[in-house]
Protein backbone atom coordinates (compact mmCIF):
# COMPACT_ATOMS: atom_id res chain seq x y z
CA UNK A 1 0.00 0.00 0.00
CA UNK A 2 1.30 3.38 -1.07
CA UNK A 3 0.61 6.75 0.47
CA UNK A 4 -1.46 8.39 -2.60
CA UNK A 5 -4.08 5.54 -1.44
CA UNK A 6 -4.65 6.98 1.55
CA UNK A 7 -4.00 10.55 2.05
CA UNK A 8 -6.34 13.23 2.01
CA UNK A 9 -6.11 14.77 -1.72
CA UNK A 10 -7.20 18.38 -0.26
CA UNK A 11 -4.50 20.00 1.38
CA UNK A 12 -5.53 23.25 3.28
CA UNK A 13 -2.83 25.47 1.81
CA UNK A 14 -1.84 29.22 3.21
CA UNK A 15 0.84 32.06 2.19
CA UNK A 16 3.86 32.64 4.50
CA UNK A 17 3.26 36.62 4.51
CA UNK A 18 -0.29 35.83 5.94
CA UNK A 19 -0.68 36.60 9.54
CA UNK A 20 -1.66 34.02 12.11
CA UNK A 21 -5.30 35.59 12.58
CA UNK A 22 -5.68 34.79 9.56
CA UNK A 23 -3.94 31.17 9.24
CA UNK A 24 -6.27 30.40 12.67
CA UNK A 25 -9.64 31.40 10.73
CA UNK A 26 -8.57 29.36 7.80
CA UNK A 27 -8.06 26.54 10.05
CA UNK A 28 -12.14 26.95 11.39
CA UNK A 29 -13.07 27.50 8.19
CA UNK A 30 -11.31 24.45 6.96
CA UNK A 31 -11.67 22.36 10.37
CA UNK A 32 -8.36 21.56 9.81
CA UNK A 33 -4.96 22.52 12.57
CA UNK A 34 -2.56 21.89 10.04
CA UNK A 35 -1.64 24.14 6.91
CA UNK A 36 0.66 23.54 4.08
CA UNK A 37 2.52 26.68 3.65
CA UNK A 38 3.02 27.43 0.03
CA UNK A 39 4.16 30.34 -2.50
CA UNK A 40 3.33 28.58 -5.27
CA UNK A 41 2.69 25.05 -5.51
CA UNK A 42 5.56 23.67 -3.63
CA UNK A 43 5.47 23.02 0.47
CA UNK A 44 8.05 25.56 2.23
CA UNK A 45 6.84 24.47 5.47
CA UNK A 46 3.63 23.81 7.65
CA UNK A 47 1.83 25.55 10.13
CA UNK A 48 -0.08 23.86 12.80
CA UNK A 49 -2.72 25.15 15.43
CA UNK A 50 0.02 24.18 18.23
CA UNK A 51 2.57 26.36 16.10
CA UNK A 52 -0.16 29.32 16.98
CA UNK A 53 0.13 28.52 20.63
CA UNK A 54 3.15 28.16 21.05
CA UNK A 55 4.82 30.79 19.05
CA UNK A 56 2.46 34.08 19.39
CA UNK A 57 -0.37 33.16 22.09
CA UNK A 58 1.69 31.31 24.77
CA UNK A 59 4.48 34.52 24.42
CA UNK A 60 2.12 37.49 24.82
CA UNK A 61 2.84 37.98 20.99
CA UNK A 62 -0.54 39.41 19.31
CA UNK A 63 -0.82 36.95 16.46
CA UNK A 64 -1.70 39.10 13.89
CA UNK A 65 1.98 40.48 14.40
CA UNK A 66 3.15 37.61 13.31
CA UNK A 67 3.69 36.15 9.76
CA UNK A 68 3.00 32.55 8.54
CA UNK A 69 6.56 32.26 7.82
CA UNK A 70 7.79 33.46 11.21
CA UNK A 71 5.74 30.53 12.98
CA UNK A 72 5.96 27.91 10.63
CA UNK A 73 8.44 24.79 10.47
CA UNK A 74 10.31 25.15 7.66
CA UNK A 75 11.29 22.42 5.23
CA UNK A 76 9.04 19.76 6.91
CA UNK A 77 9.16 16.00 5.67
CA UNK A 78 7.59 15.69 2.21
CA UNK A 79 6.25 12.20 1.64
CA UNK A 80 5.80 11.31 -2.51
CA UNK A 81 2.31 9.39 -3.20
CA UNK A 82 4.19 6.48 -4.56
CA UNK A 83 6.19 5.96 -0.61
CA UNK A 84 5.26 2.93 0.79
CA UNK A 85 2.95 2.92 4.20
CA UNK A 86 5.88 1.57 6.30
CA UNK A 87 8.15 3.64 4.99
CA UNK A 88 5.91 6.65 5.54
CA UNK A 89 5.12 5.33 9.02
CA UNK A 90 8.93 5.17 9.97
CA UNK A 91 9.31 9.09 8.56
CA UNK A 92 6.68 10.42 10.34
CA UNK A 93 8.09 8.49 13.38
CA UNK A 94 12.09 9.46 12.65
CA UNK A 95 10.54 13.42 12.48
CA UNK A 96 8.27 13.06 15.09
CA UNK A 97 5.60 14.48 13.29
CA UNK A 98 1.93 12.90 13.10
CA UNK A 99 0.58 15.15 9.18
CA UNK A 100 2.77 15.14 6.07
CA UNK A 101 2.42 17.14 3.04
CA UNK A 102 2.17 14.41 -0.39
CA UNK A 103 4.03 15.80 -3.48
CA UNK A 104 4.11 14.67 -7.06
CA UNK A 105 6.97 14.02 -8.51
CA UNK A 106 7.55 17.85 -9.59
CA UNK A 107 7.30 18.62 -5.65
CA UNK A 108 3.60 19.92 -5.84
CA UNK A 109 1.36 19.32 -3.48
CA UNK A 110 -1.10 16.69 -3.65
CA UNK A 111 -2.30 16.14 -0.30
CA UNK A 112 -1.53 15.72 3.05
CA UNK A 113 -0.90 12.17 5.03
CA UNK A 114 -1.98 11.87 8.72
CA UNK A 115 -2.08 9.07 11.37
CA UNK A 116 -5.63 9.70 11.29
CA UNK A 117 -5.45 8.47 7.39
CA UNK A 118 -3.82 5.65 8.48
CA UNK A 119 -5.49 4.51 11.70
CA UNK A 120 -8.79 4.86 9.78
CA UNK A 121 -7.02 2.41 7.05
CA UNK A 122 -5.93 0.43 9.64
CA UNK A 123 -9.54 -0.08 11.26
CA UNK A 124 -10.97 -0.66 7.28
CA UNK A 125 -8.07 -3.51 6.93
CA UNK A 126 -9.18 -5.32 10.49
CA UNK A 127 -12.86 -5.15 10.00
CA UNK A 128 -11.95 -6.99 6.46
CA UNK A 129 -10.48 -9.51 8.90
CA UNK A 130 -13.08 -9.84 11.38
CA UNK A 131 -15.57 -9.91 8.23
CA UNK A 132 -13.71 -13.17 7.03
CA UNK A 133 -13.89 -15.10 10.61
CA UNK A 134 -17.49 -14.26 11.21
CA UNK A 135 -17.69 -15.40 7.35
CA UNK A 136 -15.89 -18.65 8.12
CA UNK A 137 -17.95 -19.41 10.37
CA UNK A 138 -21.50 -18.82 9.16
CA UNK A 139 -20.00 -21.37 6.38
CA UNK A 140 -18.86 -23.54 9.29
CA UNK A 141 -22.49 -23.81 10.45
CA UNK A 142 -23.59 -24.49 7.35
CA UNK A 143 -21.22 -27.23 6.41
CA UNK A 144 -21.26 -28.58 9.66
CA UNK A 145 -24.60 -28.38 11.53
Amino acid sequence: MDVGKICRRRAVTIDSGSDLVEAARLMREAHVGFLVVSDGGSPRGVLTDRDIVLEAIACGVSPSAVTVGDAMTANPLTLTADTALDDALDSLRDAGVRRAPVVDDGGRIVGVLSIDDVLDHLAGQLGSVAGSLRHEQAIERIVRP
